[in-house]
């Protein structure tokens, strides 16, 4: 039995994480965007539990790809959406692109919730490498940067 309930709570955890993740602009690149997930030099992770715990999260979820221009474009521009209401915003631009932005995107009972976006080639108009990161957990923002050295 109390396998069972721990097995319900890890699930629900696991669902309220991804439909929060889901309510980002840039969240519908998660899980969503199949011809994105089985490209060869897409990398998704997604790690829960122990393994975050240390460094004071309970979820994380990254995806890195290859982007055409469109998807540069696109990513930018949802990117944005989700910085114009998120606090604890650091963005570094280059040339009028982001190529690095970190913000709060939310709070909800003491759990805080990242996004992490980087464009490692922001002068390529097309196969750019682009990463995005949504964490949550009860770790403070600046506790969240020096873990990332950003």
């Amino acid at each position: 039995m109390k396998r069972t309930l721990l097995l319900i709570y890890i699930c629900l955890s696991a669902v309220s994480c991804a439909l929060a993740q889901q309510q980002l602009h840039v969240g519908k690149y998660f899980g969503q965007n199949t011809s994105i997930a089985d490209r060869p030099s897409t990398t998704e992770i997604i790690v829960s539990g122990t393994e975050v715990k240390k460094y004071g999260l309970k979820w994380y979820h990254s995806l890195t790809f290859e982007a055409t221009a469109a998807e540069i474009d696109d990513v930018s521009r949802l990117v944005e959406k989700d910085l114009a209401t998120a606090t604890g915003k650091q963005l570094r631009r280059l040339g009028g692109r982001i190529v690095v932005a970190f913000c709060q995107v939310g709070t909800k009972n003491g759990i805080h919730q990242y996004l992490l976006f980087k464009n490692a080639q922001p002068q390529k108009q097309d196969g750019a490498k682009l990463t995005i990161i949504y964490m949550e957990g009860p770790a403070s923002a600046d506790k969240l940067r020096k873990h990332l050295r950003f």
